[in-house]
């Protein structure tokens, strides 16, 4: 469409584009088919809500503290957002592409199909953290450097899978397994049992990680 109409393709600004659509229509998609009320238990929406949430913590203060040792202290209210909201996203992605994978397409939450959805989500959600960083700190959206964010937040989050999240038998790879295995809420966590302590390592360790690949991309 892009060339039919302006003669070029811009690269970027298609797979910033294909990074928001995955994430907005497909799981506008997984929501509608009823998947994930029914894969999700009330207390495993609780445990979904602090997996996210502790992992938005963990990316927002990985991203902001790499920006201050990168500008000589400088805060950056769009480092800080940009982190908030993709480990927020990569918090989620995990468990729903595993139960993506196995409720809708029918595969094993270990499969590739499971991890090529985990891999988009967090794709997508590196497009759109560098998008909020882009558009807060300096009021517009370079595409590529977006599309570039995704590639290399997949990349680090394949990473702490591998160091973190592979070699615990209570990191869930289902959403129903959350509800069985995740940590429930905030006070949860400080208890620091053995889901808390594991939930703990593999954010902010995972955030780190993507921050420094980040730097070496």
């Amino acid at each position: 469409m892009q060339k039919a109409t302006t003669g070029t393709v811009n690269y970027g600004e298609v797979a910033l584009t294909v990074g928001v659509t995955a994430l907005t229509g497909g799981a506008g998609k997984f929501l509608n088919s009823g998947k994930m009320l029914e894969a999700v238990a009330p207390r495993g929406l609780q445990a979904l809500g602090t997996r996210v949430g502790v992992n938005a913590v963990a990316g927002g203060v990985s991203s902001e503290g790499s920006y201050m040792l990168t500008n000589n202290g400088k805060m950056s209210l769009g480092a800080g957002l940009s982190g908030f909201v993709t480990g927020g996203i990569g918090g989620f992605a995990g468990p729903g592409g595993g139960t993506y994978a196995r409720e809708v397409l029918g595969k094993t939450a270990t499969s590739f199909q499971a991890h090529l959805a985990t891999g988009i989500i967090n794709y997508s959600g590196g497009v759109m953290g560098s998008a909020i960083q882009q558009g807060v700190d300096t009021g517009g959206v370079d595409p590529g450097t977006a599309s570039m964010a995704g590639i290399t937040n997949v990349g680090g989050s394949i990473v702490a899978d591998k160091l973190f999240s592979a070699s615990s038998a209570v990191d869930p790879v289902t959403l129903k397994q959350l509800s069985h295995f995740g940590v429930r809420s905030g006070a949860g966590t400080r208890q620091m049992g053995k889901g808390a302590t594991q939930l703990m390592v593999s954010s902010f360790g995972g955030s780190a990680i993507g921050e420094f690949v980040s730097y070496l991309a």
